[in-house]
């Protein structure tokens, strides 16, 4: 994944960045690879983006030794309108669902690829050729899975299916 320029990644919390380290070397490598980045990397329980914590505060999240717990403290804040808590919630889930389709067409695009260029090895592709081949290459799915036969058919559909018989939200 790539950041491009203006758009932010929007996290929970920053520490979950460094979580899958498996040493202070690596969490000190993701940092230096992060810099460029900082601004555009948001975290919710930092209240903030990564490029406005002090060298001390990126030093506390790459440790792993914050609690992943949360800890909530008193709001001074007024409370919400319950209209304007179900306006949020719908619009983001019409953007949950945006994004998640936009992923879906990536991965079918990729898997049409690799079925185009088995069929140019063999008269008939199926399914399982096709996911052993993006196995082999690498491709997950979008939740970082293998591909099976089955997952492959409805990924294929998602390209065959004319893109404007369905009403984006």
């Amino acid at each position: 994944m790539s950041l491009e320029a203006g758009q932010n990644l929007l996290l929970d919390d920053l520490s979950r960045l460094f979580r899958g380290c498996p040493s202070t070397a690596a969490r000190h490598a993701l940092i230096r690879e992060l810099e460029p980045h900082a601004c555009q990397l948001v975290g919710l329980r930092q209240g903030g983006n990564l490029g406005n914590l002090s060298n001390s505060q990126i030093a506390l999240l790459a440790s792993g030794q914050l609690d992943p717990r949360y800890r909530y403290a008193a709001s001074s804040k007024t409370t919400r309108n319950v209209e304007d808590g179900i306006a949020q919630t719908k619009a983001a889930k019409i953007a949950s669902l945006r994004a998640r389709r936009q992923a879906a067409d990536a991965k079918a695009q990729e898997l049409q690829t690799i079925r185009d260029a088995l069929q140019t090895q063999s008269s008939r592709v199926t399914n399982k050729m096709i996911a052993d081949r993006a196995n082999e290459q690498g491709l997950r799915t979008t939740r970082g899975g293998l591909w099976r036969p089955d997952t492959v058919a409805r990924q294929l559909k998602r390209v065959s299916v004319d893109p404007n018989s369905e009403d984006d939200p």
